[in-house]
């Protein structure tokens, strides 16, 4: 199954403490392996987990249509090509489909005139486009395309690039090390408001990086994260330091681990 918007946000945050590996893909747990795509696959014996997410999100998708619904409503708006959007975003892809929801939701919310409406179902059709040329798309990057089209931004793969380099403090184009490109993947992902705090020690490619940030990362406790990463600022610092420092603030073993692999 695929997620997206403010779904994947609750599950990232869920499931990311569990953390035991990441790559190029993603992070694993013993229950799922979540892709930065939106993807989510499940254990065998974790089905039923899934099934209980799927139906969470058909359920907050019906109620999302309602209250969009009984908004043009409330506004006096035609909805009838609101109706018909609602059946287009209904045939997208599931690693968008939950996002477009919460966006034309937002979208709608702004308006106040049939006029405004006409103009922004136009803009949203072309949106709608645009994310069809894509047979995948990394849930960081959708985040951004939706963020900038609805400050009425263009969204090109330049666009693109330079909203995330302001925002992570990252151009990650200039990233030509797999290690580097996959930390900041998974920070992204999983912690993107402390990507631009590491951001440069991130790009220094050192050992501290290595070792310290994934575990930075997966905590989901701001403090505790913060506690953690002071603690191991140091140019001696070596594994078994970290580790030391990690069981000393009660940070889950599995964190801890992640090092080991």
């Amino acid at each position: 199954m695929y997620i997206s918007g403010s779904l994947k946000d609750k599950t990232v945050k869920f499931y990311k403490e569990k953390m035991i590996s990441y790559n190029d893909f993603g992070f694993n747990t013993d229950e799922v392996s979540m892709g930065y795509d939106g993807s989510l696959n499940y254990t065998p014996w974790n089905n039923n987990k899934q099934q209980t997410l799927e139906n969470k999100q058909k359920k907050y998708i019906n109620e999302g249509i309602v209250n969009t619904l009984n908004l043009l409503k409330q506004k006096y708006l035609y909805k009838e090509e609101v109706l018909n959007l609602i059946t287009i975003i209904n045939n997208s892809h599931n690693s968008v489909k939950y996002i477009l929801f919460e966006c034309l939701y937002k979208l709608i919310l702004s308006v106040n005139t049939n006029y405004q409406l006409k103009h922004e179902i136009k803009r949203f059709r072309l949106l709608l486009e645009y994310l069809n040329t894509f047979n995948n798309i990394y849930q960081v990057n959708l985040d951004i395309i939706i963020k900038l089209f609805l400050n009425n931004q263009p969204y090109t793969k330049n666009d693109i690039y330079e909203a995330k380099k302001e925002k992570f403090k990252i151009d990650e184009r200039d990233i030509t090390d797999t290690e580097t490109y996959n930390l900041m993947l998974l920070g992204e992902f999983i912690a993107p408001n402390r990507v631009p705090i590491i951001a440069n020690t991130l790009l220094s490619n050192n050992e501290f990086g290595k070792y310290v940030l994934p575990i930075y990362f997966g905590i989901n406790d701001d403090k505790m994260a913060t506690k953690f990463l002071q603690s191991s600022r140091n140019s001696d610092i070596d594994l078994e330091q970290i580790e030391k420092n990690a069981i000393l603030q009660r940070i889950p073993s599995n964190l801890i681990n992640i090092n080991r692999g």
